[in-house]
This record gives structure tokens, C-alpha cells and sequence, in this order.
């Protein structure tokens, strides 16, 4: 709206975003009308977890990230999602939630996803992942972390829910190889690393007879190192654990 009015204000149809110069008022109109049907779409198909229901957890990802966007190998999503759908137990369902700050447009940061929006996640990939019958999309008010405290197991790309997974002993699958040291070191016996669908759904179904050690608080440096700058990290664990505890 502050947009509006200074546009209305400088009597002009472009507007000053930032390193964002000239975009036309009548494409961030556009944009935001795209963003805002895609969130109708979301909520009118979206559940409440039955947590006795036995499922997966995917916490999708904010598009666009440099975290899943560039530094990883596997940056596909939705194909992330089917590969999930195609290795779960038979009874399982995907239960999927949207990141919280996806429609947030209040920020200067998020202008970028409003002018490219078609490059990004947008109606279609909700369409697509609905056709997978055992795939669901959660309400957005429900809390991660009782969609996680009630899982089978989660699965995240590289997101912080990794972390919070080592606190609960939740199974998690990541689709990160830069984790795959953490996860050769038995530190984290928790964390799983995707290789192959095959070898995902034999994971999947050997989750009950298997069991995972708590870690140390110590182990959590190691951990610590992948998602802070390395030379904070023995001053950030404290509050890492207590924001976990």
C-alpha cells in the first residue's frame, strides 16, 4: 500500500523498490494478484494433520533461497516430493506445509520473488503434488514443531527443522551432500541421507526396529558449523540449546 501511494504521490506508474528501480505499479498489481490466488488455492485444499495418522513431514521450502536454490545439489522440490511419495510405507501419507514466510511481501528482500514470480513455485506446483494419492497439504496455523513431534519422520532439504530433529531423535531425511560428513561421523544417527528411492523406502520401512542415540550437547558444534559462521559457533551452542530445550 505504501507502494501505491507514493507512485500516486511522485504521479508516476513506476516505483522505486530498492535496487529494484522502475517496476511498473501495474506488474507488482499482477504479481501480487498471482501470489495471493495461489494462497487461496493452498488454504482451500489444505487439512488438519490427524497426528494418528502415520506420516512423513516435509517442511517445503521458501522459494527463491540461495540455500536450496544454488548450493545443493538436488533443488528440485516437487521432484523431492514424489520421490518421498514413491518410498513411503504402504498406510504412510506426506503430510506437506508451506513455509511461513512465503507470502509475506512486507519486505524489501521479498520484491525479487514478486517481479520473477513465474519463475518460482507457484499455483501448478500445488496442483501437481495433489495428484499424488498420498500427499497432503497442511493448514498453515498448524505448528511445525507438533507436526514434527508427531511424525514417523521428516524430511528437509537443508532447513533448520534438521536441527530441531536431532533434539526430538525424529528420523531425517536431508537432500544435502554438504551434511553428508556429519552424517558419516555417527554424530547425528538421526539424519538420514537420500541416495536412491530404493534404498529411501528400505530406510522408511526399517524405521521400526531401528533406534538412534541421543547426541552430546558437544556434538551439536559439529552441527553448529554447517548453519553459523564457524568462528561463532562455541559461543552460539548455549543458546542453541536452550532455544531447543
Amino acid at each position: 500500500m505504501l507502494d501505491i501511494l507514493s507512485c500516486i504521490k511522485r504521479r508516476s506508474l513506476r516505483m522505486s523498490m530498492g535496487f529494484y528501480d522502475n517496476m511498473r505499479i501495474t506488474t507488482k498489481l499482477y504479481n501480487y494478484y498471482r501470489l495471493m490466488e495461489m494462497k487461496r488455492f493452498y488454504n482451500s485444499h489444505a487439512i488438519k494433520p490427524n497426528y494418528q495418522q502415520k506420516y512423513l513431514f516435509f517442511a517445503i521450502h521458501f522459494e527463491p533461497e540461495a540455500a536450496t536454490g544454488v548450493i545443493v545439489d538436488l533443488q528440485n522440490q516437487l521432484s523431492i516430493i514424489q520421490a518421498l511419495s514413491h518410498a513411503l510405507p504402504v498406510g504412510w501419507k506426506l503430510y506437506l506445509k508451506d513455509h511461513p514466510h512465503q507470502y509475506n511481501i512486507n519486505n524489501i528482500l521479498d520484491h525479487y520473488y514478486l517481479t520473477n514470480i513465474s519463475f518460482f513455485k507457484d499455483q501448478s506446483f500445488y496442483e501437481e503434488v495433489l495428484k499424488l494419492p498420498n500427499v497432503e497439504l497442511i493448514d498453515l496455523d498448524t505448528p511445525s514443531e507438533e507436526l514434527l513431534k508427531h511424525s514417523q519422520a521428516v524430511a528437509s532439504i537443508n532447513g533448520s527443522i534438521i536441527l530441531e530433529s536431532t533434539y526430538y531423535l525424529k528420523p531425517c531425511i536431508t537432500f544435502d551432500n554438504e551434511l553428508m560428513p556429519i552424517t558419516q561421523s555417527h554424530l547425528f544417527s538421526n539424519i538420514y541421507p537420500f541416495k536412491t528411492i530404493s534404498e529411501l523406502k528400505k530406510f522408511l520401512n526399517d524405521l521400526p526396529s531401528m533406534e538412534f542415540k541421543p547426541p552430546k550437547d558437544q556434538d551439536y558444534l559439529e552441527l553448529g558449523k554447517y548453519y553459523f559462521n564457524h568462528s561463532k559457533v562455541d559461543a552460539l551452542l548455549p543458546s542453541i540449546l536452550k532455544d531447543l530445550g
